[in-house]
């Protein structure tokens, strides 16, 4: 199976989400010292960069399909 380059995107971005709850865990278990208004603008961005690239992901697939559906009229 090959993925896509916006398949990659995509999972560094979950990835990314995962990364934030590790040091949401690890800042109330006192490792870190973070705040926590940084840790939900990171979210919040990652969130917003994500849904962008899963858009133009649902864009690069429908492309194809109504390329090839005007090509047929």
């Amino acid at each position: 199976m090959k993925l896509h380059w916006l398949n990659y995107w995509m999972m560094f971005h979950s990835g990314l989400f995962w990364v934030i709850i590790y040091f949401g865990i690890f800042k109330i278990l006192g490792y870190y010292h973070v705040e926590w208004a940084t840790l939900f603008q990171w979210w919040w961005w990652n969130f917003f960069a994500y849904l962008y690239i899963a858009f133009i992901h649902f864009i690069a697939i429908n492309k194809k399909k109504f390329s090839h559906y005007n090509e047929k009229k």
